[in-house]
């Protein structure tokens, strides 16, 4: 082999491994900026507990419900149901008489 072939192999192989790696780098790149924008476009996770999520039909129905239950156990001995709000929950009772 001459001299001047192996120089010329270790530059090739040198060009080929910096073009492999600007391409490897070009996908990371593009990878990341998909995940990135998939993230930022997901819907936000489902929180009770995160300031200003309130789901109103959900609380609406339990109390409604709540309320029905209140008013056929009171109905059963003679009296109605009265509700009152006490640290943001809703109470029931029984009050009156036939």
């Amino acid at each position: 082999m001459m001299p001047g072939a192996r120089l010329q192999t270790g530059r090739t192989l040198l060009a080929s491994s910096a073009a492999s790696g600007v391409r490897n780098m070009r996908w990371t790149t593009i990878a990341c900026t998909a995940l990135v924008a998939a993230c930022a476009n997901s819907p936000p996770v489902d929180n009770p507990s995160a300031p200003g999520s309130f789901n109103a039909p959900v609380d609406e129905r339990r109390e409604a419900r709540a309320l029905e239950e209140a008013e056929t156990d009171c109905a059963r001995q003679g009296k109605h149901a009265v509700a009152q709000r006490d640290q943001g929950e809703t109470l029931y009772h029984c009050e009156g008489g036939k």
